[in-house]
């Protein structure tokens, strides 16, 4: 049994060397102790894949990180027509089509111009059905971005900028035979959307840039479309109009694929049976990337104690701070019991604090339950909250480097480690 009894103090009297500080409990205690040293052992979990298609928002871009390899992904958007019952003519002229991506003021990665690839999607989209970051999809393979058009420098940063003008978005020029396809459809496909999304798969946009940026889109905004530019020449003159496909709609689809290619990092050898070591470095990732796990077997030393109330039980978790890469924002905490997954309480916790290059995940609740013999699993799973990371009912691609529990021999603050402070 590895402990060092770090101090012996009443509740009124604050560490002074920095460890635990404002976790001591605010009522006095008689013989309240606390202590940093319970042995952790740390492995990073490849996650198989996530389900997409219920988020705010759609993700499209690349990015290389040094540490987590290259992430790549790719959003799919389903469309309908604006109106019902449309009708644009029998003789017309395409003029110009453009897809609007509504901007989410997030991008990762590299400030850099992006050469943008739209396919159409030739599978059908099921509403009923889920799909997840590794969904397969069979598209067509012709990019319908306008030829010399393919490269933008997207602006995110605008969407922040309140304006009394149009939505900021990026707007992408496509090919007018992607007009033609649209619209000189037969009317009874054109009046019933289930008929359209056979019809029209919808479009799936990646981007060929392979160390840019990814970039948030809404696809739940109704300013996200496509729009068709044409002329009516049925009459003796030629009328202008505008068809309008949209994507913000309850009957559409819309995900993100992800692709994360390990090769050349820590990582390469993470599979479903392979964890890797956490010793010193342990790799946490949104997206369906990675989770952690964290053995707590060790606190089982505090059972020999008789009388002992665990007051207070925070996982400490410094991680590079030096990144050009910003951390996961917020973590949850789950374990795995007898088939089933089950989060447990952070009611304070789970933030990172950029400040201090910490996340401070309180689990009293967890390591009382865990003593008391109601869990029966030594280990716990640290993910990206996948909702709270970023903005309401969206996420991200974010990643976080954390220091394992042997991280530093020098300087056990920069560790992972258990802080617990119990009384008898």
């Amino acid at each position: 049994m590895i402990i060092a009894m770090a101090m012996a103090v009443s509740a009124c009297k604050k560490p002074t060397n920095g460890i635990g500080d404002s976790i001591q409990p605010e009522d006095d205690l008689m013989n309240a102790f606390q202590t940093d040293t319970t042995s952790l052992y740390a492995r990073t979990i490849l996650v198989d894949s996530v389900r997409s298609d219920f988020y705010s928002n759609i993700m499209v871009g690349n990015y290389i990180d040094e540490n987590f390899g290259v992430v790549k992904t790719t959003g799919v958007l389903q469309f309908v027509p604006s109106t019902s019952r449309p009708r644009y003519g029998q003789n017309i002229r395409v003029d110009s089509v453009v897809l609007s991506l509504v901007y989410q003021n997030h991008a990762y990665g590299k400030n850099a111009a992006m050469y943008f690839n739209v396919k159409e999607v030739l599978d059908n989209l099921n509403y009923d059905s889920s799909y997840y970051t590794s969904t397969v999809l069979k598209l067509a393979s012709q990019n319908l971005v306008k030829p010399g058009m393919e490269t933008m420098d997207p602006s995110p940063e605008s969407a922040a900028i309140s304006s009394s003008g149009s939505t900021p978005a990026l707007r992408l020029h496509l090919k007018n035979s992607l007009g033609y396809h649209l619209l000189e459809t037969d009317t009874n496909t054109l009046d019933s959307q289930a008929l359209f999304k056979e019809y029209f798969g919808g479009l799936a946009i990646s981007s060929e840039t392979m160390d840019g940026q990814v970039i948030n889109y809404v696809r739940t905004d109704s300013e996200t479309k496509l729009v068709v530019y044409y002329a009516n020449l049925d009459g003796p003159e030629e009328v202008l109009g505008n068809a309008n496909f949209i994507a913000a709609t309850s009957t559409c689809k819309g995900f993100t694929q992800i692709q994360n290619q390990y090769q050349g990092t820590a990582l390469q050898n993470l599979q479903n049976t392979n964890s890797v070591d956490g010793s010193e470095y342990c790799y946490l990732q949104s997206g369906g990337g990675t989770r952690v796990g964290v053995n707590i077997g060790n606190v089982k030393w505090l059972k020999n104690y008789k009388g002992v109330t665990i007051n207070r039980a925070e996982l400490v978790i410094p991680y590079d701070n030096g990144s050009k890469f910003a951390p996961i924002n917020t973590v949850l905490i789950f374990y795995k019991q007898d088939g089933s997954e089950f989060y447990t309480s952070t009611n304070t916790g789970g933030n990172v604090n950029v400040s201090t290059g910490l996340y401070r995940i309180n689990i009293t609740n967890h390591i009382q339950n865990y003593l008391a013999g109601d869990i029966n699993t030594d280990e716990i799973i640290i993910q990206p909250d996948y909702v709270l990371s970023e903005f309401a009912n969206s996420w991200s691609v974010r990643r976080s480097l954390l220091h394992g529990p042997d991280y530093s021999l020098n300087d056990p603050l920069q560790n992972m480690r258990l802080i617990i402070t119990y009384s008898y």
